[in-house]
């Protein structure tokens, strides 16, 4: 396969990706963690602190990145975002080797292509988040198993084992539990081909590997923070219910990430069923069919439900539709390649209207500029547009301008236009306090704080939980600042005497933010 997309796609997946203000707690707490390691000994590299706590919830390589990523361009957001978006470029990588190995170079591109221009990918693999490096390593693990499992040479067989450890290894130290989804796999895919594929794991020795790279992190953290302390972190990056919620969210949620191409995906599920029947399937179905299934049932019994848990469900779903519309490219005249052409008039159909209505609501948004209110909805509808006049000539090139479109909207709709539009800006929170304050000391009063403030100030920022632990700050600094954040129409917490309110609240969206500090 040709690889020369690869520079092109990684410039689409880092353009605009400083724009986006840090207003997700997830993404702050990888950011501060990050900066908070800066300057420091190895030790602390290795026990990442939040706020002036250990922080041990999730395993360190997110924070490293992110803090290598300071080292090189300072802090800022992009510098922090760029290891997570080659995360992303990585990804596709990979999916477009697996995805040629086991259909052809149209699947693996198709694949690609439409997965680097749906909105889950896009969106959340640009993010400073534990999910794209855990995406990634997930991807590379299934990747190699299956590679090994196809591979005719028992050495290079044996190679792809232990690259598949590595993957396992590097999914822990992100993540934590995805490690769990390579293993899953190994167990599905061995029930599908009817092969002893787990054994064939474990006698290549890749285990031995996957603890030597796992093994040394944990150790240390046990040794230096004791046992109990490891058990209560670990239970808590499980899994509870911090964001539970029901297993049919996933069904929205999976639409609107795979938007523009939900009816692609849809009717190659529609075409899997079918198969299935017919018991027809072949091993490259099988394998990718247990690929699915080893990450959406351990998401479905999980306690939490967040759409960017989703994302190591991209690769085998798109490396799937990319096949369905690789067969209805090459199949243009028979009834495959008819089904192809409704798709993709329907798809384009409603990305009209969508580009419609969304040049009627952003020039109606006082915020949007020129870009935001007319050339994004343009670039849309003309693409969808054009797609519709080309699907009747031919498929493929309807096909080629559509996903050529919205590999060009994504980083101006994501990265350009939505921090256009935002409501909620800690940025401009944090302007806003440095320009009322300059660098006073600062505490969170009550049970609510903002880690994205925290790091759009760079500064850590203490909590008070008591009005004498308030006072007891306040008695060690004079110029304390407290801010109550609360939810708008919710009460704040009011601090007590002598504390008054400095200045007006700030609101951000549904965040509102009080000041108080004594005269």
């Amino acid at each position: 396969m040709r690889w020369f997309w690869i520079l092109p796609a990684a410039c689409l997946m880092l353009v605009f990706i400083g724009d986006p203000p840090v207003q997700r707690t997830q993404e702050a707490r990888v950011l501060e963690t990050a900066r908070q390691m800066l300057g420091r000994g190895w030790q602390d590299w290795m026990i990442p602190h939040l706020n002036g706590s250990v922080r041990l919830q999730k395993p360190p390589l997110a924070y490293w990145m992110a803090a290598a990523g300071f080292s090189v361009g300072g802090v800022n957001d992009t510098a922090g975002r760029v290891p997570f978006a080659l995360c992303g470029v990585a990804t596709l990588v990979v999916t477009a080797w697996i995805a040629r190995k086991l259909f052809d170079t149209s699947a693996a591109f198709y694949g690609v292509a439409m997965m680097l221009g749906s909105y889950l990918f896009f969106r959340y693999m640009r993010l400073a988040e534990t999910d794209a490096p855990a995406a990634l390593f997930v991807t590379l693990s299934i990747a190699a198993i299956i590679a090994g499992a196809t591979s005719p040479k028992p050495l290079k067989s044996i190679a792809f084992q232990h690259l598949a450890a590595v993957g396992m290894a590097l999914a822990s130290l992100a993540k934590g539990p995805p490690i769990f989804f390579p293993v899953i796999f190994l167990l599905f895919a061995s029930l599908a081909l009817r092969s002893n594929l787990i054994w064939r794991f474990v006698r290549s020795g890749a285990p031995l590997t996957l603890l030597i790279l796992v093994l040394p992190w944990y150790a240390y953290v046990i040794q230096t923070h004791g046992m109990a302390t490891f058990l209560k972190e670990l239970r808590n990056n499980q899994g509870g219910g911090d964001h539970g919620g029901s297993v049919f969210m996933y069904v929205p949620w999976l639409a609107m990430g795979v938007l523009p191409w939900i009816v692609f995906c849809l009717l190659t599920l529609v075409g899997l069923i079918q198969i299935l029947r017919r018991q027809t399937a072949s091993h490259e179905l099988k394998l990718l069919i247990a690929w699915l299934l080893a990450i959406a049932l351990p998401l479905c019994m999980t306690g939490n439900k967040q759409v960017h848990y989703l994302l190591p469900l991209m690769p085998p779903l798109m490396i799937l539709a990319g096949w369905w519309v690789a067969l209805a490219v090459d199949n243009g005249k028979g009834p495959l390649g008819q089904v192809g052409r409704i798709a993709l008039c329907v798809t384009a159909g409603l990305i009209v209207l969508a580009g419609i209505v969304a040049a009627v609501l952003l020039q109606r948004h006082p915020e949007g500029d020129g870009i935001t209110r007319i050339v994004l909805p343009a670039i849309v509808t003309i693409g969808a547009a054009a797609s519709l006049v080309l699907q009747r000539q031919s498929f493929y090139r309807g096909m080629l301008l559509l996903i050529v479109t919205f590999c060009l909207v994504m980083p101006l709709a994501v990265g350009y236009a939505a921090p256009h539009l935002m409501a909620q800006d800690p940025r401009r929170v944090a302007r806003t306090i440095r320009e009322r304050f300059g660098h006073s000391p600062l505490v969170f009063y009550g049970p609510n704080l903002s880690l994205p403030l925290c790091y759009n100030l760079r500064q850590t920022i203490e909590s008070a939980a008591s009005p004498d632990e308030l006072l007891a700050m306040q008695a060690k600094d004079k110029n304390l600042v407290v801010i109550a954040q609360e939810k708008s129409g919710r009460t704040p917490p009011v601090p007590p005497a002598p504390f008054e309110r400095a200045g007006e609240p700030i609101t951000s969206d549904d965040q509102v933010f009080t000041f108080y500090r004594v005269p």
